[in-house]
């Protein structure tokens, strides 16, 4: 499906948009999304929690530190609930982001929340420190790996996306209206079929590798 979707991306932006023709074209084929370990929405909420506020290099390290503690990239809360200030320190995260974990925890073994599927993705918000960001980012990445499809969003609350759609088009702001417009700019009319979740994903996990090469075409 992502492989279909990238070629017929490519063949579309080529005439319509060759700024993100050459940002897919760089960045190639999605091809890894199909290799991807599948883990649960527990893992990928934690996951996200431990990206809130730091670097992307330092995020990757603190994750793959704490899958390696545990053996494993999909976990469970009975997995983590005996972890200490200092397992988490160790592992690279800060302490506001272990306070989330903890409150995550709290509300599970209490079972006012639910997280059991994307269903219950909107209540987990009622917890303190979980925001648009980090419940974008998990539906974005849980889609990507376990239903296999890039959902319609744009992760406007990403400084990476901001920053990558003021250089490609110039907005004044970030507005609705300016989502809306390129929602519907990143449309197919003649395939029925919509490129907003690919194209966030190029510009989210791209842009940065990138922006020189698009920034010469402006």
């Amino acid at each position: 499906m992502f492989l279909q979707l990238y070629q017929d991306a490519l063949e579309f932006f080529k005439q319509k948009d060759y700024k993100l023709y050459v940002l897919l074209l760089q960045a190639g084929s999605p091809h890894y999304l199909l290799s991807t370990e599948k883990r649960g929405l527990f893992s990928w909420l934690i996951g996200g929690i431990i990206g809130q506020k730091i670097s992307f290099t330092r995020a990757t390290s603190a994750r793959k530190k704490l899958y390696v503690k545990l053996g494993k990239s999909d976990f469970s809360p009975d997995d983590i609930k005996n972890f200490t200030e200092t397992d988490w320190l160790n592992i690279g995260i800060e302490p506001f982001q272990i306070t989330i974990i903890n409150n995550i925890l709290k509300s599970y073994y209490s079972k006012t929340i639910k997280f059991d599927s994307l269903d219950d993705l909107t209540e987990w918000s009622k917890i303190k420190g979980i925001g648009k960001w980090t419940l974008d980012n998990i539906l974005i990445m849980y889609s990507a790996t376990s239903l296999n499809k890039l959902p319609d969003i744009i992760l406007t609350t990403d400084l990476v996306v901001k920053s990558a759609l003021k250089s490609l088009y110039n907005p004044p702001k970030i507005t609705s209206a300016f989502i809306t417009q390129k929602t519907n700019d990143w449309f197919d009319h003649t395939k029925n079929q919509s490129y907003v979740g690919l194209v966030n994903w190029y510009i989210w996990r791209h842009w940065r590798s990138f922006q020189q090469d698009i920034i010469k075409l402006l």
